[in-house]
């Protein structure tokens, strides 16, 4: 398996950010300043994109959750690596409701 590098990383995360704000309707409820909501929430992706940029090239060979245990120890690290997935399965119940 290939590892893709920092500069896909960046370019996958900020196309997904474009597209799921129009299309998900994130920008639906703010009415006619639709367009101003896709900027601020691309803004605040840009930056969480930089965050993850930053932890990757701070330790090349490990995945995001392998980061975790490796700088904060296998008893903090160990439950926050798990909560990060978990995290994005609850949200995609309350985004996504049955």
């Amino acid at each position: 398996m290939e590892r893709i590098s920092v500069y896909q990383l960046f370019t996958i995360t900020v196309f997904f950010q474009l597209g799921t704000s129009v299309i998900f309707g994130f920008a639906t409820a703010a009415g006619r300043d639709a367009w101003l909501a896709i900027l601020i929430s691309t803004a605040f992706g840009i930056l969480l994109i930089l965050m993850y940029v930053a932890l990757m090239k701070l330790n090349p060979g490990l995945a995001f959750v392998e980061w975790f245990p490796t700088q904060l120890g296998k008893w903090i690290g160990m439950p926050i690596a798990w909560l990060y997935p978990l995290m994005f399965c609850m949200w995609q119940g309350v985004l996504y409701p049955m």
